[in-house]
């Protein structure tokens, strides 16, 4: 049965091709340089892995940046299949994502006076967008309408928590200002304003402490939960760390992903990311 609205997402929100299919969410696919070579990026782990390995070795990886004419050349397309679109921006309000998506509305709807799309801000990164997607495509699945969804989806991305985590960081070709936030062993978490900031500890045991102090004497519940988890090519930190915040914290599942080119460019390997919901960001 074809859906009463379409659901996609921006660059970067770390959900896989094979993924996206499976709950119909249509995401934007940008093109990276790797060793002076331009390729699509297929939202392939088995792709990702190839080009850590590159990183790992020197290789500088890039990504070719979303502009306005990106969102155009993407919602036109998917306006030919439905007027009703739900889309959901990496990012905070003050993103570039959200004010070209939004820009790119405006010009579409002179041709299209009767096109629907909900441009919604996530206020989170990588699978922090992610993971809203995913819960609307189970809303979808349910029948909600397009109109409740986006309500439940404002009301909720504001608490997501977003917690970052550096593990033997290493810089290898990278020097902006986040790699040198996690030159160290750190712990990152997103501000409910969609800024970054230190929290205490440097390593994978204070980051179970971080997060039981700021959950404790919480009336969230977590055993009907998912943890979701992006990683930077370290698979075995992530399962390490997933399987034991589950089981002291009593989330009902795991889930994992590979961060794509987007992370690969500015941060490197060696970089976990845990997102789930609660009343109150910590």
């Amino acid at each position: 049965m074809e859906d009463k609205y379409l659901i996609s997402i921006d660059y970067g929100c770390d959900l896989s091709m094979k993924e996206c299919i499976k709950n119909n969410i249509i995401p934007i696919q940008l093109c990276y340089v790797i060793d002076d070579t331009l390729l699509k990026d297929n939202l392939d782990e088995k792709e990702y892995i190839k080009i850590y390995k590159k990183v790992r070795k020197g290789k500088k990886a890039s990504i070719i940046s979303t502009n306005v004419y990106v969102y155009l050349d993407f919602f036109y397309n998917l306006l030919k299949k439905n007027k009703n679109i739900l889309h959901i921006c990496e990012g905070n309000l003050e993103s570039n994502n959200y004010k070209w998506a939004n820009f790119a509305k405006e010009v579409l709807k002179e041709e299209y006076n009767d096109l629907n799309i909900v441009i919604i801000n996530s206020n989170s990164l990588s699978l922090g967008a992610g993971m809203l997607a995913l819960e609307a495509s189970k809303k979808r699945s349910e029948d909600v309408s397009l109109e409740d969804v986006s309500t439940w989806i404002l009301e909720n991305a504001k608490n997501v928590n977003s917690i970052f985590a550096s593990h033997k960081a290493k810089n290898h070709v990278i020097e902006n200002g986040l790699n040198k936030m996690l030159s160290k062993k750190t712990i990152l978490k997103l501000k409910a304003n969609g800024d970054l900031e230190l929290a205490n500890g440097t390593s994978f045991n204070d980051l179970y402490s971080f997060l039981k102090n700021g959950i404790i004497n919480s009336d969230n519940s977590f055993k009907n939960q998912t943890l979701y988890i992006s990683h930077s090519d370290n698979v075995k930190d992530a399962k390490v760390c997933g399987e034991k915040i589950k089981e002291e914290l009593g989330f009902k599942n795991v889930y994992y992903s590979y961060m794509g080119p987007s992370v690969i460019s500015n941060i490197g390997p060696n970089f976990l990311a845990l997102f789930f919901f609660k009343d109150k960001c910590i």
